[in-house]
């Protein structure tokens, strides 16, 4: 399915239709790849490119991430890598997470 989205748009549940639920595995791809990189916790990898994601800017501050299930699918990991990426990124202040609601971008953290 080809979209004029970016590749990592989707990671918000906006960049959704209401029937994109029945992406091919493929279409996840150019999302995230749990092999890339060096050898590590894959968790800790999916923090990263998460927040790389929110500081450029492609995931904005008030966007709903995808269910922690559909992004465990579109990126290829457990459910529980997802579940503590979020942590992570919400511990850093970087999401927050609203129980029965969703998981929102809150913004890049600045250094100041």
């Amino acid at each position: 399915m080809a979209t004029n989205l970016p590749a990592n748009a989707h990671v918000t549940a906006e960049a959704r239709g209401p029937r994109e639920h029945d992406r091919d595995s493929e279409d996840a791809e150019g999302l995230f790849d749990p092999n890339s990189g060096p050898p590590g916790y894959v968790y800790v990898k999916l923090v990263e490119h998460l927040t790389a994601l929110i500081d450029s800017g492609v995931l904005k501050p008030g966007a709903r991430l995808l269910s922690e299930r559909e992004l465990a699918r579109d990126c290829g990991v457990s459910l529980g890598t997802v579940r503590r990426a979020v942590g992570v990124l919400a511990s850093r202040g970087l999401v927050r997470v609203v129980a029965a609601k969703g998981t929102y971008v809150v913004g890049p953290v600045s250094d100041d």
